[in-house]
């Protein structure tokens, strides 16, 4: 999945399934939002800890020489049935975001 958020909270997300690559945006209250409305989940709960230290244990160098990042766990729902999912990043949105999709892609 590849996004980007532009200066008005427009959510830009390119999805990738077996039909090919497709290209979405939304504007939420924030990213998790945005994402939701364009899979049509509704998101019921998330959950967000840091992870990693200052020995690259997340694989990810960020400023000051800090390698810490985010795992986040996602509940969405979609109908009557409800799924988890779990994103695990260096940037505290992109693993938001991966959670939300994987929640989604768990629905079926």
């Amino acid at each position: 999945m590849a996004w980007s958020i532009d200066a008005d909270s427009t959510l830009s997300v390119t999805l990738a399934d077996d039909d090919g690559e497709h290209h979405h945006s939304a504007v939420g209250t924030w990213p998790v939002d945005a994402l939701a409305q364009i899979l049509g989940v509704e998101v019921l709960g998330l959950s967000q800890h840091s992870i990693g230290d200052s020995n690259g244990a997340c694989g990810t160098t960020r400023e000051h020489g800090s390698n810490s990042g985010a795992a986040t766990y996602v509940e969405v729902r979609r109908g009557g049935k409800s799924a988890w999912g779990v994103g695990i990043d260096g940037s505290v949105v992109a693993s938001s975001l991966n959670a939300v999709v994987a929640a989604a892609n768990n629905l079926g």
